[in-house]
């Protein structure tokens, strides 16, 4: 099964991770992850390690946007 990955956190030589479905938080080494890795990118997890998904990661960042816009019309709209 192939899990995708948020990077929530890079801090030292470790990254923070959460998956996306699960919601579990784990711990990854630098080490393993691409190197032009940065916090916000999704990952995918398969037989031959982790790789950056940039197609998921701008749907997903669209999608937060527009939730956040949405957000500052319904508090508009309660002031």
């Amino acid at each position: 099964m192939v899990k995708k990955y948020v990077v929530d956190e890079i801090i030292d030589n470790l990254a923070k991770l959460e998956e996306l479905h699960t919601k579990k938080i784990i711990y990854e080494k630098l080490e393993n992850l691409p190197k032009s890795i940065k916090e916000g990118n999704i990952l995918i997890f398969n037989l031959n390690g982790y790789i950056i998904d940039e197609t998921i990661e701008v749907k997903r960042k669209q999608s937060l946007r527009e939730r956040l816009e949405k957000l500052k019309v319904q508090n508009k709209k309660d002031e």
